[in-house]
């Protein structure tokens, strides 16, 4: 959660007459609601971004484009469900705003996608090769080799350490 929206939560709250309690309810809410800032389902149910937010995001930089990564790094998270959300749906925001983050500062969520991925049977490596990679330009490229290089190995191996004990007078 991005610092800044607490900040707003915890000053909404304290100068209300009535005092509210920040919940984690309402944090959720603050959540979502950053969500629907980038992104929104349309009336066909498709994933719609909102690329006038985005470049706000892109020529602001600073503060908000980390809001976008704390963002992004908790919507990939397997844990996250949002309730109207598909995990096809969820997959195509989490590829877009990973190549979204990649395009400013070469700041990078592939490893995050990646290791979240091998914690549970690479859903999004499925789902991205599946949409053929949103047709992000060369998001196919940078994820697989990506994915190659943190790999883990099929099997660890146990090297025993040699042991030299040398005698002493």
């Amino acid at each position: 959660m991005s610092k800044s929206v607490i900040l707003i939560l915890l000053l909404l709250t304290t100068s209300c007459s009535t005092q509210k309690v920040i919940t984690e309810k309402s944090l959720e809410y603050a959540f979502l609601e950053f969500g629907e800032f980038i992104w929104l389902k349309n009336k066909k149910d498709s994933i719609v971004f909102n690329e006038k937010n985005l470049d706000i995001i892109r020529l602001k930089k600073g503060k908000y484009h980390r809001a976008l990564g704390r963002y992004t790094s908790r919507l990939i998270n397997n844990s996250t469900i949002i309730e109207h959300l598909t995990f096809s749906e969820k997959s195509k925001i989490v590829a877009h705003l990973v190549y979204y983050l990649g395009t400013i500062d070469d700041f990078s969520l592939l490893d995050s996608v990646i290791y979240e991925d091998y914690d549970h049977d690479l859903n999004y490596y499925n789902e991205f090769e599946k949409n053929n990679y949103y047709n992000l330009p060369n998001f196919k490229d940078q994820y697989r080799e990506t994915f190659q290089k943190l790999k883990p190995p099929k099997k660890l191996e146990v090297i025993k350490p040699i042991l030299k004990i040398e005698k002493q007078d």
